[in-house]
């Protein structure tokens, strides 16, 4: 509505941005995705992260803090093409690297950290032994690190976060969560 040069979108639902991209684009607005792309669009340009390579960075670096063996599991946002890459090469980089690491079935964040907390300790819940979550963004991280804690498990459970948010780097800081890709 207000004609602007240029559109930067990312695109939490790939597909439900492929129809106001192109409403865009035939208005002569220049558009562009960033940090999550909606590949089926006609979208100029994505500018984004390797997501499978940042994801297999995360396993590589939990299974050494881990020892190699042992349950890990994954919280992200199902459907964000970003977080699936980001999942999919953690397990990926596991499968191939580390036969002796069982990676859980991936649980639903949802889109805050108190749904990812829940979603967090259930994992932890469920899984007594576990050794290793990753969270696939910063909400993610979050509510790993919030789950960790409230299970006693600081120092116990290695958790992985994705991006720099202020409370992910408390977390770091704190010795809650041992790192976070960026």
């Amino acid at each position: 509505a207000k004609n602007p040069k240029g559109i930067a979108l990312t695109c939490v639902d790939p597909d439900a941005f492929v129809d106001p991209i192109q409403s865009a684009i035939d208005a002569g607005i220049p558009l562009v995705t960033f940090d999550s792309d909606s590949p089926n669009s006609n979208r100029y340009a994505y500018l984004g992260t390797g997501n499978e390579a940042a994801g297999a960075a995360a396993a590589k670096y939990m299974a050494e803090v881990i020892g190699g063996s042992g349950e890990v599991g994954i919280v992200y946002f199902a459907g964000s093409q970003n977080q699936e890459e980001r999942a999919s090469g953690f397990e990926k980089y596991m499968a191939a690297n580390y036969p002796n690491i069982k990676v859980l079935p991936r649980v639903h964040g949802g889109d805050d950290e108190t749904s990812s907390s829940a979603a967090a300790a259930s994992l932890i819940t469920a899984n007594p032994n576990i050794k290793g979550i990753f969270g696939a963004n910063a909400w993610m991280g979050l509510g790993v690190g919030n789950a960790i804690e409230e299970a006693g498990k600081v120092g116990q459970i290695c958790g992985v976060a994705f991006d720099t948010d202020s409370g992910v780097l408390d977390y770091i800081e704190s010795g809650t969560l041992s790192a976070s890709v960026v």
